[in-house]
């Protein structure tokens, strides 16, 4: 099962858990009841031996980004233990926050890194979800960003950093 698959999973379970089939999420009359995975999630899986997974970005509050890390951190840590750290970043390096949501310190805490972010090799994959966009050195492994844009047309020297930064 791929990791969006399995990110789907959970948040199909939350939800399922947060509101009876019949009624919205409380407090969130437009947000979904199920959220239904795209077909393409069901392709099998590269091996994933080696691989040390690098989060970097926003992990505190509620802001968007940071939810979506958090879960993000906590589906890869369940698909591969041991190969997921966490470095927060909020607009500058970060100290690890001490304010994680109740039900996910526990399982974040342990992956919770200070900076500097240290090299990495092939096997290392940055996973960037911080907005603005993040300088990042391309090294010998992957620098992947979970790009979310509403703003319509991306800036140009946006589309750059993209090209020059990440894979």
């Amino acid at each position: 099962m791929g990791l969006l698959q399995r990110i789907w999973r959970l948040l199909d379970h939350r939800l399922r858990r947060s509101a009876g089939r019949d009624r919205p999420l409380p407090g969130h009359p437009h947000f979904p009841f199920t959220a239904t995975p795209p077909e393409t999630l069901a392709l099998p899986t590269a091996d994933a031996s080696g691989r040390q997974y690098r989060l970097i970005g926003h992990l505190q509050g509620h802001y968007s980004l940071a939810i979506v890390n958090r879960a993000l951190a906590l589906a890869l840590q369940q698909r591969h233990p041991g190969s997921v750290t966490l470095y927060h970043y909020h607009g500058q390096p970060a100290p690890p926050p001490d304010d994680l949501p109740q039900a996910q310190a526990a399982a974040l805490r342990p992956l919770l890194r200070a900076h500097p972010l240290p090299g990495g090799s092939r096997h290392t994959i940055h996973l960037v979800g911080h907005y603005p966009l993040l300088a990042m050195e391309r090294g010998p492994g992957l620098n992947l960003l979970l790009f979310f844009w509403e703003e319509g047309r991306v800036p140009a020297e946006m589309v750059a950093a993209l090209q020059r930064d990440y894979h």
